[in-house]
């Protein structure tokens, strides 16, 4: 199965069981989830990261395009922004997801809790 075809079919199930699942429910799923995809060993970037929101299609992803530091709090800073709500550090998680050939990423995944996927980075942050 194509790399992009798992990225859609992930997205559905997120899709699907965070509309109809209560939120004690999404935490117990996202741990699931998070700890199926691969780890990756890759050091911590002393340069900015690109993070880009999750929807539409790759073009409209991109152009929420925004640098920041490779720290959770910069992650955290970013989300509260985006998604209008205080978002701990604690509760973002970010796991290697794959590589974009489209866009030369080395595709990490943004997950948070009880909300679900937020959008992708180019490289890991410092947990």
């Amino acid at each position: 199965m194509g790399f992009f075809i798992k990225i859609g079919l992930i997205f559905a199930t997120f899709t699907m069981v965070f509309a109809t699942a209560p939120l004690a429910a999404r935490g117990s799923f996202c741990e699931k989830v998070l700890n199926s995809l691969p780890q990756d060993s890759d050091p911590v970037p002393t340069a900015k990261i690109k993070v880009r929101k999750i929807g539409g299609g790759l073009e409209e992803s991109m152009a929420t395009v925004v640098e920041i530091e490779p720290t959770k709090s910069a992650l955290a800073s970013l989300v509260t922004r985006s998604l209008g709500h205080t978002v701990d550090a604690k509760a973002i998680h970010v796991r290697f997801y794959g590589v974009d050939n489209r866009i030369g990423w080395n595709t990490y995944i943004v997950i948070v809790d009880n909300w679900g996927p937020f959008g992708y980075a180019n490289g890991p942050i410092e947990q």
